[in-house]
């Protein structure tokens, strides 16, 4: 994550910067708790980004094509609340 702090400041630079993919565009002079407040923000942008990331990846791991593909129980019967599968030729 890029914070840019520049005392040469322009709306051109400002929109490039942010075009780039800076989080932030700071001009000097700054007050200190200023420049801390954003800061603080990247950062928890940052972590809410990485959460969301992985509960994505874990979401599609639970739920992916693999869930959806079920196995028979070794008696043949189907599991509790599902029905049976109708006989077949090969299966009686």
């Amino acid at each position: 994550m890029v914070l840019v702090v520049t005392a040469f400041a322009s709306t051109e630079t400002a929109v490039e910067a942010m075009k780039l993919g800076a989080y932030d565009y700071v001009t000097k002079p700054f007050k200190l708790d200023e420049i801390k407040l954003t800061i603080a923000n990247a950062l928890e942008r940052k972590r809410l980004q990485d959460e969301n990331r992985e509960l994505r990846t874990q979401l599609r791991r639970e739920r992916g094509f693999e869930s959806f593909v079920g196995q028979e129980p070794a008696n043949g019967r189907a599991p509790r609340g599902h029905p049976a599968r109708p006989p077949t030729a090969s299966r009686p």
